[in-house]
């Protein structure tokens, strides 16, 4: 399955284990290495799953929630949205990616530092990343703060329909985005309902969305 925006499946290697003295953690470590295979197993059964969804499945369930959202308030009082263009496993929400005259339609773009924002032009203004994503061209989309967004809908592998909690690729790339400072935005994790899972693992970095979006309708997470 191609990368979202760049994420790649994080390396033990490159983790910090807990210190104390000099000496590692050992319990701490094999807690963490438990972890991220709790996790790998869920991305991977996830993903299969978004591999075997059919294409009919795909574009009616887009639809349906994309129904939910339009007829939401939170899509009629935001002025800013961040979209994000689809892999072929995620909901469709390209038909919202157009000039919309009462809001502002922004993108994700992946950097060195991790995702910058943009604000969509055009068609002709998103140029195809190295990752195969369509993403926006810096040289026609103006970079926009994250405190100016006010609507940022989020995909993701799997969400936890209590919590809100989200597990991604593995990049961090939106738990960064979500947690920079400035940002206030409402977020909904977008996702099919196989994709909710109860009691999915989670670190203290992994962001939290406030509302869920599935085919079935937009609610608010329980603990939120």
């Amino acid at each position: 399955s191609p990368q979202r925006h760049g994420e790649q499946h994080p390396r033990l290697a490159g983790r910090v284990a807990h210190q104390h003295s000099g000496v590692v953690d050992l319990h701490e470590l094999g807690f963490r290495i438990e972890l991220d295979q709790q996790k790998q197993a869920i991305r991977e059964a996830k993903l299969e799953q978004l591999k075997n969804l059919s294409g009919d499945a795909r574009s009616q369930a887009s639809t349906e929630m994309l129904g939910h959202l339009a007829s939401s308030p939170h899509w009629a009082d935001a002025r800013s949205v961040l979209l994000y263009h689809p892999l072929r496993s995620e909901p469709d929400v390209s038909p919202l990616i157009e000039i919309d005259e009462e809001r502002r339609i922004l993108l994700p773009r992946v950097t060195t530092e991790g995702l910058d924002v943009r604000h969509y032009r055009s068609r002709g203004s998103l140029v195809r990343s190295a990752y195969g994503m369509l993403e926006p061209d810096p040289e026609h989309c103006p970079i926009v703060s994250f405190g100016e967004i006010d609507l940022a809908i989020v995909p993701g592998i799997a969400f936890d329909p209590v919590n809100g909690k989200r597990l991604g690729r593995g990049g961090g790339y939106y738990d960064r985005l979500l947690a920079a400072d400035g940002f206030g935005a409402v977020t909904i994790g977008i996702a099919f309902k196989f994709q909710l899972h109860a009691d999915l693992p989670a670190e203290d970095h992994d962001q939290p969305v406030d509302l869920l979006l599935t085919e079935e309708g937009l609610v608010q997470v329980e603990s939120s």
